[in-house]
């Protein structure tokens, strides 16, 4: 993986989201006793944390009864604008073509989770189904190499477009595709 780039840490942008930046003890205090980060509800551009501050995201379920539950879904990523130099050329992440700014990508990325989540359940159960039934006797941990093999196949690749992320041309320099 390359050095360079950003982390993303994000959540859905509503009115039980809170975040800021502080000190580790100054954000534990902060929600400790209020319930929310920096009593910030809206993101525009900031804050941005510096030194031994500490980047927090909180989001209020509200107050549960025993046996219930709540959930909030957060996310953390990636960001390399320019991904690669090709032969002269900086290449982006596709994704930058459909989605430009990094609020888009988590508003898809947030808004798909589900049905990313259920397709990648369903993807884990066909791999394992198909490596176990390999040998009743070491199937289960062939299923298990396998299954980390393909996590990293997945993780490694990364479709590339010419940087600025246009409607140009798509793919290497020997084998340049419109899209």
């Amino acid at each position: 993986m390359a050095t360079y780039g950003s982390v993303v840490f994000a959540t859905a942008n509503t009115a039980q989201t809170t975040y800021g930046c502080n000190t580790p003890a100054g954000q534990f205090a902060k929600f400790t006793q209020d319930g929310q980060l920096g009593g910030l509800t809206s993101y525009t551009g900031g804050p941005s944390c510096t030194g031994s501050q500490q980047a927090g995201l909180a989001y209020n379920i509200g107050s549960l009864a025993p046996g219930n539950t709540g959930s909030a879904t957060f996310a953390v990523g990636f960001e390399r604008v320019q991904a690669i130099n090709y032969l002269n050329t900086t290449q982006t992440g596709y994704y930058r073509s459909v989605w430009p700014t990094i609020s888009e990508q988590v508003d898809f990325f947030l808004g798909d989770y589900n049905n990313a989540s259920s397709q990648s359940h369903s993807l884990d159960a066909f791999v394992r189904s198909k490596a176990t039934s390999v040998s009743s006797s070491w199937g289960s941990a062939y299923a298990d190499i396998l299954e980390a093999s393909v996590r990293q196949a997945f993780a490694a690749s990364e479709i590339t477009v010419r940087h600025p992320a246009t409607n140009g041309l798509f793919g290497t320099r020997e084998s340049d595709v419109e899209h």
